[in-house]
């Protein structure tokens, strides 16, 4: 199992990328990869709950995501380390312009050692870049399981759509085949058989417009799984809409707010503005540098006498700023701090003032959801029981009982759209709280 590890205010987000046991999506059993026919295809079958954790470990970006990582911390490790240390080598003699053979030998060793706080502020520098890089890896992973969870739903709605609308082209089959026959012995117009065949070539084109929109929510769901053309992807989605739908919205606490990813991120932001601020006023100062020297020099003297000399010194470079330099650069970083410390604030303001709206329009959606089940659905479930019976005791014709069929599939209909408002509402929450992000794929551990 890999994890990924955040450290924020004492405390570490651990991302799954596997199946873990606090995952409260109950990720029971192994993904069900299966080749069948012949040639290329293939087709993988998930349920809706395995989709995520099967994109973790094999959408195409989620590599590239934690290599970033992996390349933060590669660079973490030097930072605030020192220069190498510099050898210097140099050789004199004089006897190339004809001089009495003097020679300079000197080896020197130099060290530079920044002054103040200029390492740690390095250091603090790279390790903020991993947090960066860390909490961009979990916002990209909100916005992935936010496309993901609609694209499920959508595909769910549009299977149930298409389920009503096969079984309203089945009803209209019926009405137009009793007016057909009523028309031959003259009790209904050939105008009437016209309407009843316009409206049954109406609800064949629905049911096509419905598949090249399942296709096509297909497709972009399948490239989110870094599927290939070659594979074909059965979700089977255990009536995920009306799970949602049914389900009361957890409150956002000041926990999960930390948390977000979003915040997180503008935290960071608003930390590097800080550490640049300390890293100008370092650079008042340079740096120290330490060298040590060796000279040995060689001069002949008359009568074949040489005199030889050897010395050791000690160099120290200190640099002293007799002005006050980078103060432009100063302030731009102060200014720097103080937008981002507002945008922190914006970005909470926002995610808060969001929140709030999708939570009124889910308790007005299931407010409205709740009347039409206890109005429009009873009633027109109740005239079509009626139907049902004043048709078996031959008091009204079929073309009646179809067309009560049909204001019945008419009214699950507009139920079901309802409870797609529902659904979308709830991922749009779980997707700007990162709830479901933060409860089921990273839970709180202790550093």
């Amino acid at each position: 199992m890999i994890m990924l590890y955040l450290k924020m205010t004492g405390r570490v987000l651990c991302i799954l990328l596997g199946v873990h046991a606090a995952v409260k999506c109950e990720v029971d059993k192994v993904l069900s990869l299966k080749a069948v026919g012949s040639g290329e295809t293939h087709v993988l079958e998930l349920s809706s709950d395995e989709v995520f954790v099967y994109a973790l470990q094999n959408h195409r970006c989620v590599a590239q995501w934690q290599s970033e990582i992996s390349e933060a911390r590669a660079r973490a490790r030097d930072a605030g380390l020192l220069e190498a240390p510099e050898v210097q080598l140099s050789y004199l003699s004089d006897a190339a312009t004809g001089g009495d053979g003097k020679q300079t030998t000197a080896l020197g060793l130099s060290q530079a050692i920044p002054l103040g706080k200029k390492r740690q502020v390095e250091r603090a520098h790279a390790e903020q870049l991993i947090r960066q890089a860390e909490a961009n890896y979990l916002e990209n992973l909100r916005n992935l399981k936010k496309s993901i969870d609609l694209e499920i739903a959508n595909l769910h709605y549009l299977k149930l759509k298409n389920n009503i609308m096969n079984e309203m082209l089945d009803n209209n089959r019926k009405i137009f085949s009793f007016l057909e026959s009523s028309a031959n012995i003259g009790e209904v117009s050939a105008i009437d058989v016209g309407e009843a065949e316009l409206e049954l070539e109406v609800i064949r084109q629905d049911i096509q417009a419905l598949d090249v929109t399942q296709q096509q929510h297909l497709f972009a769901l399948k490239n989110s799984l870094g599927l290939g053309l070659d594979w074909s992807l059965v979700i089977h989605s255990h009536e995920v809409m009306f799970k949602l739908s049914q389900a009361d919205l957890p409150l956002m606490d000041e926990r999960t707010i930390k948390q977000h990813p979003l915040v997180l991120l503008h935290q960071i932001d608003l930390a590097l503005a800080e550490n640049e601020m300390r890293a100008v006023q370092t650079m008042r100062w340079g740096d120290l540098t330490v060298g040590l020297n060796y000279e040995y020099e060689r001069e002949p003297m008359l009568v074949g006498a040489v005199d030889q000399n050897h010395s050791l010194g000690f160099e120290l470079e200190l640099p002293w700023p007799v002005r006050k330099p980078y103060q432009g650069r100063t302030e731009a970083s102060i200014l720097v701090a103080h937008r981002r410390q507002t945008m922190l604030k914006d970005v909470v303001s926002n995610i808060e003032h969001e929140e709030r709206r999708l939570r009124v329009r889910h308790q007005m959606l299931r407010k409205q959801l709740l009347q039409l089940e206890q109005t429009l659905m009873k009633r027109v479930t109740d005239n079509l029981d009626l139907t049902e019976q004043a048709y078996a005791q031959g008091r009204i014709d079929l073309d009646r009982l179809m067309r009560m069929h049909t204001q019945f599939l008419q009214a699950k209909t507009r139920h079901l759209e309802i409870v797609k408002d529902i659904a979308e509402t709830q991922i749009q929450w779980s997707a700007i709280t990162a709830f479901d992000l933060i409860n089921n794929y990273a839970p709180e551990m202790k550093p």
